[in-house]
């Protein structure tokens, strides 16, 4: 077996068509059904049942699928650790968060280890769980924080650091909720949302859509913005209701009043992990994770207490 041969049947697998598989490949369908072929005849297996309608695995295909995907992972780990060394950069940690994640733990963390471990450079990067799980597989992350409810951590170590609820972000003026600042989904009906793009969380969209739909109606507009402080600019002039982590509650946003929604799904929230590959695990990084271990437990156990306290 050839890389390049498992890099082109890890594609066609996953888009059980040529073409298609083809297009994602920069190349000729032709010379990627000769490749798959010599596969085939390397390993003196049917890997594909191929029709004229469709693509779809054999037994032995959903195996190599399955083994190829760990191969090249390691090879792209590998690739990534070679080219670390030789820039230099083995003194760097890089963490990513996805967005309103461990506001509070991972800045008390990162500032704990920065005094403990002066000689290596942390760098910091918002990006969205799937993203996360890429960089960590390739060895381009070193610890990620991440929506653990949506994405495959399988190869990884996880450990759930904050279990966060979606509260709504209403304009400040608007006469919403009760004196306890909570209220019910169907009194958001005819007022529009300010959301993140549906390619980037279909999963929030998918229940938050059946959601208002079990309250009796369905979201007026739908605004779409990428940043949560675009959405809290958006909120705060009055152009809808956005939804956040409760996490946000500590940020103090003129003109943007927080509610908890009584009647959200459970599959609306989620819950904040730190994950890393195991056989990456050095020194300096299971004292990172320890120490963002140990803050998030303080967290929970005195949420409004400060976290300058260094005895961690």
């Amino acid at each position: 077996m050839e890389l390049r041969q498992l890099r082109h049947f890890i594609v066609v697998a996953e888009e059980l068509h040529f073409g298609r598989a083809a297009t994602r490949l920069g190349m000729a369908q032709p010379p990627l059904s000769q490749s798959i072929q010599r596969l085939e005849e390397s390993l003196d297996a049917r890997l594909l049942d191929r029709t004229s309608r469709q693509v779809s695995l054999t037994p032995a295909g959903k195996v190599l699928q399955r083994e190829a995907m760990t191969i090249i992972a390691q090879v792209d780990f590998a690739e990534q650790a070679v080219r670390r060394q030789a820039r230099g950069e083995l003194s760097r940690m890089r963490i990513a968060f996805s967005p309103m994640s461990a506001m509070r733990i991972l800045p008390a963390a990162v500032k704990v280890f920065n005094e403990r471990w002066p000689n290596i450079e942390v760098h910091l990067d918002e990006q969205l769980s799937t993203q996360q799980i890429e960089g960590l597989r390739n060895g381009s992350l070193d610890i990620g924080i991440l929506n653990r409810n949506v994405v495959n951590t399988d190869g990884l170590d996880v450990r759930v650091i904050e279990y966060s609820r979606v509260i709504a972000a209403v304009p400040a003026r608007w006469k919403l909720g009760d004196e306890n600042g909570t209220l019910r989904l169907a009194e958001f009906a005819g007022h529009s949302f300010v959301l993140s793009p549906q390619h980037l969380t279909p999963h929030f969209h998918t229940a938050l859509e059946s959601a208002c739909r079990n309250a009796g109606f369905s979201p007026k507009r739908i605004q779409q913005v990428a940043q949560p402080y675009s959405m809290f600019n958006l909120v705060a002039n009055e152009l809808g209701i956005g939804f956040v982590q409760d996490t946000a509650r500590h940020l103090p946003i003129e003109g943007v009043r927080f509610v908890t929604v009584r009647d959200l799904p459970d599959s609306m929230h989620g819950e904040a992990a730190v994950a890393w590959v195991p056989r990456a695990l050095t020194p300096a990084l299971r004292a990172m994770i320890s120490l963002i271990e140990r803050i998030a437990e303080r967290e929970r156990a005195a949420p409004d207490e400060g976290l300058a306290d260094h005895s961690v």
